[in-house]
């Protein structure tokens, strides 16, 4: 495998892939270093380990923290997102917002 160059990304930076226009945001909880990329256009949020379709990364591994993750899960539903990308699992597509909601209801926080 080649080297791969790699750049450090910072909470708000937006960065473009030619297509799309991502904005960096940093959700901590699931881990320390935890980011969300989110293309306002569309309403796309790419939500990594985060926010899954019916609920939420882990908080009890190294770095993670249960209210950080409260935290980041409250804003990204402040964005009102159409659509969620998870690292894993099913998309919510079209219905961004409302997982994010289910999220918050995982977590105690409805």
């Amino acid at each position: 495998m080649q080297p791969v160059e790699v750049t450090s990304l910072k909470n708000g930076e937006v960065f473009s892939t030619g297509e799309h226009e991502l904005r960096v945001l940093h959700t901590p909880g699931h881990s320390a270093g935890s980011i969300c990329l989110y293309e306002e256009a569309s309403g796309a949020l790419i939500s990594g380990d985060t926010v899954f379709v019916g609920g939420v990364g882990r908080w009890d591994l190294p770095s993670g923290d249960y209210n950080t993750l409260v935290r980041s899960v409250k804003t990204l539903y402040e964005l009102a997102p159409a659509s969620i990308y998870p690292g894993h699992g099913p998309c919510g597509i079209g219905s961004g917002k409302e997982q994010i909601a289910e999220a918050l209801s995982y977590l105690g926080e409805s």
